[in-house]
């Protein structure tokens, strides 16, 4: 048979092959095999190592074995099939099979010590990707003791150990290996060289260390190294350098977005992500919060799914007043991820601010049931549950707030506004001079002297009351002065009463309680 009808018969066995057509295709692979028996010196040989890298490309790798055996001298072909399917699938992102697929290249093919180095170069990339780290540095080294005279390749594996350390936590390792790379690497080849330098300066962060001069210099080196743009930007933010780190970070978003407008693969995406989110963080910490709303949104745009976007534009939106927008935005973070417990809290927050009771305690249920232990879901629960009337279920909460927290003033406080409504006042007296005692700030004293007053004066202990009210009042409260007022009115004693209605409008000229009863005592 001719070469050109040899041809044909491969060509059409590849068509079968790709239609799935297996009768059709084994039935042109029998004829091609009589052939290349026929005629093993073939100059069609490339077509018939072509037909292998597609059998192989498709798993199909009995078959291309035996037609491997038909002619001997294809064996080394089929070495590279293998290596090169095995770089097909990596791309594909099938890691595992591409490790199969290389361990039949070193078996077809022993001997061939350059192509051994760079399957075994390949194979680490790929159980990189496995996550088998330390079988990884085996291959990478097995790639050294093969080529040890190969700068290029010995450059990219250096690297990529250094990649492999960094993620295994050695990262003095990582930089050794990293600077090891750097030998190998020419001085005009100044991509490579920037980006080597840009994995020391990460691997020295981790470190803490100081990574900037390392991606000054990666950045001198290239100038549209986007990720040392970014990175050298992270070090400014945590150096507390906010301006500086904002103009790294947007040169970077510049360069990413170039990119973004013509390439979405997932890394460009991880990285775009990562520097917009950074910037978000700069900018909020510069105070500059239209910006950093602005930052989010764009977080957002890349990834919808993005729950902890949402919450810090839910917190930057509360504190620009926009409530029902923040509410938007924590509903979003929950939806998106539904264990966001302080998410649910904030919610929580905001709901109850607009008077949202019901929606609010559902917010502070779900914090709850996803953190048993959240003190301040406990806490702002009960004080919803009491300003609703539900005194009980309140009282329950504040408990459990302390049983969490004993040191938690505020609660003891509470507790006892809720022992006062329902008249039991020996117990809410108890609750204020626990929270009294551990009160730490001049705020909460004087917030707890006058409610100790309030039930002192309930119980008929005037004189505790008027104590209790002297010493509110020494700490700046209107509200002790008007409740001092109505003891002494109640007492009969109308002139201190008087005196105290008076002090209070001092305090704040349009408290209305105070005005009423003055007009009353004065008429």
């Amino acid at each position: 048979m001719e070469n050109r009808d040899i041809s044909y018969l491969i060509k059409q066995a590849e068509t079968y092959l790709e239609k799935h057509d297996s009768e059709g295709f084994n039935s042109f692979i029998d004829q091609i095999r009589v052939q290349m028996k026929l005629n093993p010196e073939s100059p069609l040989a490339g077509d018939y190592a072509h037909l292998l890298i597609v059998l192989a490309e498709k798993g199909k790798f009995e078959q291309a074995l035996q037609m491997v055996e038909d002619s001997g001298r294809l064996k080394n072909d089929l070495s590279n099939v293998y290596y090169n399917s095995g770089d097909d699938v990596i791309e594909r992102g099938e890691p595992e099979a591409a490790v199969e697929y290389l361990n039949k290249a070193i078996e077809l093919n022993p001997a061939d010590t350059d192509l051994l180095g760079r399957i075994y170069f390949r194979q680490g990339y790929a159980l990189h990707i496995t996550e088998k780290l330390d079988e990884a540095l085996k291959a990478y080294d097995k790639a050294v003791e093969l080529n040890p005279d190969d700068n290029e390749l010995l450059a990219k594996v250096y690297e990529n150990k250094g990649n492999i350390l960094g993620d295994k936590g050695e990262f003095n390792e990582a930089i050794n290996a990293y600077t090891k790379a750097l030998e190998f690497v020419p001085e005009d080849n100044k991509h490579q060289r920037a980006h080597i330098l840009n994995n020391i300066g990460q691997a020295s962060g981790k470190l803490n260390k100081p990574g900037v001069e390392y991606f000054q210099e990666a950045i001198g080196l290239d100038r549209n190294l986007d990720v040392a743009h970014a990175n050298l930007g992270r070090c400014y933010l945590g150096a507390n350098n906010i301006d500086e780190a904002i103009k790294s970070l947007l040169t970077a978003i510049e360069l990413y977005s170039k990119q973004w407008e013509s390439s979405r693969d997932i890394q460009l995406e991880a990285h775009y992500l990562s520097a917009y989110e950074t910037l978000a963080r700069a900018y909020k910490e510069n105070n500059e919060i239209a910006k950093a709303i602005e930052a989010y949104r764009k977080v957002i745009e890349i990834e919808p799914g993005y729950a902890e976007a949402y919450f810090w534009l839910g917190v930057l939106l509360v504190r620009q007043g926009r409530a029902d927008e923040a509410i938007n935005a924590y509903q979003s973070a929950v939806k998106s991820y539904p264990y966001f417990t302080e998410a649910y809290y904030n919610l929580g927050n905001i709901l109850s601010e607009k008077g949202q009771v019901r929606d609010a305690i559902m917010a502070y249920q779900e914090a709850i049931e996803l953190d048993p232990d959240y003190v301040e879901a406990y806490y702002n629960l009960a004080n919803l549950l009491s300003e609703k009337g539900e005194v009980d279920k309140a009282i329950g909460l504040y408990k459990k707030v302390i049983g969490l927290r004993p040191k938690h003033t505020m609660a003891y406080n509470n507790l006892g506004i809720a022992y006062f409504k329902k008249g039991i006042y020996t117990q809410a007296i108890g609750s204020y001079l626990k929270a009294r005692d551990l009160a730490v700030n001049n705020m909460e004293l004087s917030q707890i002297h006058n409610n100790l007053g309030v039930a002192y004066a309930r119980e008929g202990s005037d004189e505790d009351a008027i104590r209790s009210y002297q010493k509110a009042i020494e700490l700046n409260s209107v509200e002790a002065h008007y409740n001092l007022g109505l003891l002494y009115k109640s007492q009969g004693k109308e002139p201190d009463a008087i005196t105290s209605f008076r002090s209070a409008l001092e305090f704040n000229r349009h408290f209305t309680p105070a005005q009423y009863q003055l007009q009353i005592l004065t008429a």
